[in-house]
């Protein structure tokens, strides 16, 4: 790996779609801690992928599956992204996503490693909102839950 590692989670970010967009496995090695871990939720269902070489090899497979498919790549645009620090090598960062007319909410976690920041951790889920008619179809998509109390060292 002799790509250099970005300086800020932005463009670790930006790096890690870029590459995402090109197909490149290599890009997406650079920008991926070796003990990382990543929850693809559409993909993967409710399994995580875990370790670095396993989730270039799941990227890898899917970049495979849309070359067969002869669909394009999707290219994604950063519509927000918000960073708050967990201390001097961590970040913890919600980012929006467009592809075309879809959208993707990403929960982040970078680490500060040699050389630059790479991505820990990622929960990927789609978006998208869906046209509502009504009020009432409205809630019936959505019903309403009770509130989760947290337990008093948490709240």
């Amino acid at each position: 790996m002799n790509a250099p590692t970005p300086a800020e989670p932005l463009d670790c970010w930006t790096r890690f779609l870029v590459a995402l967009g090109a197909s490149d496995p290599a890009g997406i090695e650079a920008v991926i801690s070796e003990d990382a871990s990543m929850f693809l939720l559409a993909a993967n269902g409710r399994e995580a992928v875990r370790g670095r070489v396993a989730i270039v090899a799941r990227f890898s497979r899917m970049f495979e599956l849309i070359r067969d498919s002869g669909a394009p790549a999707p290219r994604f645009v950063v519509e927000d992204f918000q960073v708050v620090e967990l201390g001097p090598d961590y970040r913890l960062a919600d980012s929006l996503v467009r592809a075309g007319e879809e959208l993707g909410r990403r929960s982040l976690v970078f680490r500060r490693e040699a050389g630059g920041w790479r991505i820990l951790h990622m929960h990927a889920s789609n978006a998208t909102p869906r046209p509502v008619q009504n009020q009432a179809q409205a809630q019936a998509q959505s019903p309403a839950r009770p509130a989760t109390r947290l337990p008093q060292s948490l709240g």
